[in-house]
């Protein structure tokens, strides 16, 4: 893991008529900031990575679109992931985090194809044999939600473990 580059997700607000969360990501080498993204969440009750640093890793969707992505390597959150969004669209997304150009309006966000390309070359490259791993930050919650990573993973795990049995 290049422990240099790291993803930081700040959340600033809702999409009102949708509850769409909305905020930035910042991509920082050795706490320099190289890029920044607008970004936008699925609403509602879609899930969403706490206040906290996630390891990443280099993946692939596995369902719809099997679009380049990166994915938390916790078993038991790796469904949600940093992806684009379909034609811009968070009612595609399900809890996963899409990147956008940076400076669009949160109402009008676009680009976010564009954005994840530009967010892999930052990054350096998307990696074909999925070993790579880079830091993700999360730096504040979705607005109401007030768990840190830690209680989330551990609630995360136990429903986990109650669908699927211990293993």
């Amino acid at each position: 893991m290049n422990e240099d580059l790291v993803i930081e997700v700040m959340r600033t607000g809702e999409q009102p008529d949708k509850g769409h969360v909305f905020g930035v990501m910042t991509i920082k080498n050795k706490d320099t900031e190289v890029g920044k993204f607008s970004i936008l969440e699925r609403g509602g009750k879609a899930p969403s990575l706490k206040i906290g640093v996630y390891e990443m890793r280099h993946s692939r969707k596995h369902k719809g679109r099997q679009v380049q992505c990166l994915r938390p390597t916790n078993m038991y959150i790796s469904s949600i992931l940093i992806h684009d969004a379909y034609h811009d669209n968070a009612d595609e997304l399900e809890g996963c985090i899409a990147p956008f150009l940076f400076g669009t309006e949160a109402d009008n966000l676009y680009g976010s194809a564009e954005a994840m390309t530009q967010l892999w070359e930052l990054i350096g490259g998307y990696d074909e044999s999925q070993q790579k791993t880079i830091l993700l930050k999360i730096l504040s919650n979705v607005p109401g939600d007030n768990r840190t990573a830690e209680k989330w993973l551990e609630y995360r795990k136990a429903e986990w473990l109650k669908k699927y049995g211990k293993k």
